[in-house]
């Protein structure tokens, strides 16, 4: 956006001469879909137009880029949590991605805080561990995938008596 002011004078020369000009450069380049369409991002991923900025030497300037960043598709999904004998839980699980540990953590129903997480002694479905929770509880599993460098949480599963 460009902003400049127009002084009126009694001084002829001095009308129509067009003084502090300033371009807001926040506004410029890449319009977010405010023209009415659809825009492409362009070619070299530079959000505003390519030229000689002017900047404070001591100041910020921001560029604006794209980057292109990969999604990642990898699900956990506990399918079912069964208690099998005391307060030993077998967990019941899916997944589409490889992992070298995985782990679960438990958390009674009324609490928004999550306990230490145990590690389970193998890696695939089903997974056994000792809940020490009584009653009702949530529990959830997690893993850390490589391929894509993120932890990979599964959905909250509900257990209750």
């Amino acid at each position: 956006m460009r902003q400049e002011v127009e002084y009126t004078t009694s001084d002829e020369d001095d009308n129509g001469v067009l003084q502090l000009a300033e371009t807001v450069l926040c506004l410029k380049g890449y319009g977010y879909g405010v023209e009415g369409e659809n825009p492409q991002p362009p070619n070299n991923k530079i959000l505003i137009p390519i030229q000689d900025y002017k900047v404070n030497r001591n100041g910020v300037f921001n560029v604006p880029i794209l980057i292109d960043e990969p999604t990642d598709a990898s699900e956990l999904v506990i399918t079912d949590v069964v208690n099998t004998s005391g307060s030993t839980f077998e967990y019941t699980f899916t997944e589409n991605f490889t992992y070298l540990t995985l782990q679960a953590q438990v958390r009674a129903t009324s609490l928004d805080v999550w306990g230490t997480p145990t590690t389970f002694s193998g890696l695939t479905s089903p997974q056994s561990r000792i809940v020490s929770l009584g009653g009702s509880f949530q529990t959830r599993i997690f893993a850390y995938n490589e391929a894509t460098g993120n932890v990979i949480y599964s959905n909250i599963f509900d257990y209750s008596l």
